[in-house]
Formats: structure tokens, sequence, C-alpha cells
């Protein structure tokens, strides 16, 4: 009864989802295991079709369906030499998944689902071509707070900001949405990885935008400078094709300035300096809100404010030396009182001090500034500082990791060497 009438083989009844969504999650799956044990019999399979067939199954089958597709497109995606993964459709497929849990998670999407959406997330975006970045854009960076926010999944949250880093990267500040990037420092749980995408808008916008000058040409304000803005490849080898330093072009700006300026080409042709001013603005904004009890707004948990400040400084720390990144300096030093005195009374401290000592080592670190005499004329804080460098060793059951523990008390070796201080 099994057998087809005319020919060899087996006739299955695959109607109905129960039937045919088990039997295409393990099709998937065992083309998935010849793949990574690199069985040659389905070479020919994989093929632009195939591929575009099975990532379609997203679109109508359940979680385990869905699993095993997006771990399929991750293993196609790393694997192949050649490009054939649909990658607009997958990201679609990927926004709409992510944006439908309008009141909490849905049962299926656990942390194991959610970093299965990680991975094919952060394959796909690293392949595919600016175009499919702008048609995506928009609609990913809607969705980027509220998944950030939900997802129990570490991979999924560096996916989705490696992704916003990408569309930094290709697109014009207007799709940005900086205030929500900015809220995002106010979750209870941090997002580490938000030091990139600040990074990455940092450079986008030149170190000008940093120090707030500005040169109005026709209709557009552009930031002034003498030198041009360091891409975000620095270090690593330009391939042939970038075009990301050898097309930044000096605009002249009129008889009365002999000083050209730089952008990025993407950047310069859209960004205005109402639009500049507006995103300083909140990022000032934002560092002067992050003060310590009792100066510091009701609404935050202190450790809550210090974490957020100290990924602005850990993010900002490569800028040149200006009054935005002194207020920053000032802001962080404010609050090691504050941390010395939690101590002292013997109150918890519910935060992992290793991104704070990050942030005071590397505000030390920038170019151009005397942040060390500053720190020693304080006078009576000394006392207070040295009781926070010396938490790694007098409070080691504050940090509940053996690499953070490790991390602080690095960090605390070479901020006291900066410093200069004795014991």
């Amino acid at each position: 009864t099994n057998k087809p009438t005319d020919g060899d083989g087996l006739v299955l009844n695959l109607l109905g989802a129960k039937r045919w969504q088990p039997f295409a999650t393990c099709i998937i799956k065992l083309i998935c295991k010849c793949l990574t044990e690199g069985t040659l019999y389905v070479e020919g399979l994989v093929h632009t079709s195939f591929v575009t067939a099975a990532c379609s199954l997203v679109c109508c089958g359940g979680a385990d369906v869905q699993m095993a597709c997006f771990e399929f497109a991750s293993l196609v995606g790393s694997i192949r030499s050649f490009n054939i993964l649909p990658h607009v459709a997958l990201i679609q497929s990927i926004i709409l998944l992510l944006g439908a849990d309008g009141e909490g998670l849905p049962v299926y999407r656990n942390a194991v689902y959610d970093s299965t959406i990680g991975r094919c997330l952060t394959t796909v975006y690293s392949l595919c071509s600016d175009v499919a970045v702008k048609l995506t854009a928009e609609s990913l960076v809607l969705v980027f707070p509220h998944a950030l926010q939900r997802t129990n999944s570490e991979e999924l949250k560096a996916s989705l900001c490696s992704a916003y880093v990408r569309i930094v990267k290709s697109c014009p500040p207007c799709i940005w949405k900086l205030n929500c990037l900015l809220e995002l420092l106010h979750l209870s749980e941090p997002c580490i990885q938000l030091i990139e995408c600040f990074k990455a808008v940092t450079v986008a916008l030149g170190p000008d935008f940093v120090r707030g000058e500005t040169t109005k040409s026709g209709n557009h304000t552009f930031a002034a400078s003498d030198r041009p803005v360091l891409g975000i490849h620095v270090g690593q080898k330009r391939h042939i094709n970038d075009g990301s330093t050898d097309k930044r072009k000096r605009l002249k700006i009129g008889a009365d300035t002999q000083q050209g300026i730089y952008l990025a080409p993407e950047i310069a042709d859209k960004t205005d300096g109402e639009n500049a001013d507006s995103l300083r603005g909140m990022i000032i904004s934002t560092i002067e809100s992050l003060k310590p009890p009792p100066g510091g707004p009701s609404l935050l948990r202190p450790e809550i404010s210090v974490v957020a400040l100290s990924m602005l400084a850990n993010a900002f720390c490569f800028c040149p030396w200006t009054g935005k990144t002194l207020r920053l300096f000032q802001q962080m030093y404010t609050w090691i009182p504050w941390i010395a005195e939690q101590v002292e009374k013997e109150n918890p401290i519910m935060f992992d001090i290793s991104i704070y000592l990050e942030g005071i080592h590397n505000v030390l670190l920038m170019p151009d500034s005397d942040l060390r005499y500053k720190f020693k004329s304080k006078g009576n804080d000394l006392d207070a500082i040295q009781v926070v460098l010396k938490l790694p060793w007098t409070h080691f059951l504050l940090f509940k990791r053996p690499d953070s523990l490790l991390k602080s008390k690095c960090l605390s070796v070479g901020i006291w060497t900066k410093l200069g201080l004795r014991d």
C-alpha cells in the first residue's frame, strides 16, 4: 500500500502540518549533517532553487521547522564559496518573527530558538550587499529595541548589535534612531554589545561630531576637520574594491574659508547640521542625566546609571579630548565616592564593577588629556579612589565570574600605575 503505482519507492502521506513539518525538519537536518560531515552525495542537491525553497519554509512552518531552516541557512552561508542565500527574504522573515511578540514572548521563543535566529542573522548580514541592508534597515531598527530587551539569548543580542553596526555604516543617520539606542542603556540587564553600536555611530559621524564643530555649506552643515575620518576597518587590510577611504571628498566651502571637510560619502549626502546637533544633544543630555544619588534621576537605579555611563565611556574612549569627553570624565569621577560609600556601609553592589573600572581605564588612555593630574588633585577623594581600586582583592565575592575578577584586577593595577598612587 505504500508503493507508488508507477515505479519504485515509497509513498508517504504528508497531508497536514503534523505530518509534513516533522518530515521537512528531519530532511533539512539530514542535509545539514551531510554538509557538516563533508558527504558528497548532497553536493549537487544544494543549489539556488533548493536553498530558496528550503528557506521559504520559515514562513509556513512551526518552531522546529524554522530552527532547522535557520541552521541550514547559517551552514550554507558559512561553507559555500558563492553566495546563494535569499538574503532579503530571510532578513524579512527574521524581522517578522522578532516583531510578532506584542505581549510577552510566544511559547517557542526560548533562548535556544533565539540563538538559532541570531546565528542566521549574523551569517546573512555579513554576506548580503549594502542594497539588501538598505532595503531592510528601517524595519530591523524598528524591532531592534524590543527584540534586544525581550530575548535571553546572548547570541541574538550580539547579532542584533552587529546588524545595527552594519546599518550605521551603510545608511544615513535618520535610519539609526539614536534615541532608541540611548534608551537601551537603561536596561535592567545591561547589553555590553551596545558599546560597539555607539562606537560605530561615532566613527560614521567623524571626530568633529564629538568636538561639536560645524561649518555651513549651502543647504547642509558639516563638521570641519583637517583630517579624514578613520574608517571602521582600521587595523585591517583594505579590500581592493573597498572605497571607504579613496572615495572621501574634500569639499570647498567658500572663498572666506580655506579648510576642507571630510565625511563618508553616504553620510555627507544626507546629514545636515540640525540632525548632527540633535544627535550630539541627545548624547550630552544622556551623559548629564547619569549622576550618582542624590543628584541622579530617581526613576533609574544607581546600578543602571553607572553601568550606562561606563558603557558610553568605553565607546567614546578613542575620541579626541573635547568638552564632551571632559563631561564624561567628570561624570565617571563623581561615582567613585558613591561606590566607596556603598563599600564602607556594606551595602550590596549590584553591578559588574569591571565595566566601571574599564571605563575609568579607557578614559585615562584618552589622547591629549591630563586626567591623571585631575584625579590626584582631588585631595580627600584619593582615599575613595584607592577603596574602589582595591575591591577585586578586598571584596572578591562581588565578582560572580572568574573572568570578571581577573579582568578587574588587571584594570585596577593599570589605573593604579597610571595615577602613580602609593599605598
